[in-house]
């Protein structure tokens, strides 16, 4: 059975993973910003239809984070229940 040294450890290690993602996600999305303003400096897209795809897109990874944390409050609130993906 873990420690409380042993649950203190790995918070930190999550949390430290945490700032990394949040770090490469940034990096990612400012990569693919630029590449976005590439193609259509070079006239290759429609600023409108790309706008419109952006926005999509933000929106759907905006619920993908609120469905997150919604799933971590809910653990953090009753860590007993069974959890959507569980078969028992």
């Amino acid at each position: 059975m873990a420690t409380g040294n042993d649950l203190e450890n790995i918070k930190k290690r999550i949390d430290e993973l945490d700032k990394k993602i949040d770090t490469v996600s940034f990096l990612v999305f400012s990569y693919i910003q630029s590449i976005l303003s590439l193609l259509q400096e070079k006239e290759f897209t429609n600023p409108e239809e790309l706008k419109e795809h952006l926005e999509r897109s933000r929106n759907e990874l905006l619920n993908m984070g609120q469905n997150a944390q919604f799933q971590q409050m809910m653990n953090d609130l009753f860590p007993d229940a069974p959890k959507p993906d569980d078969k028992s």
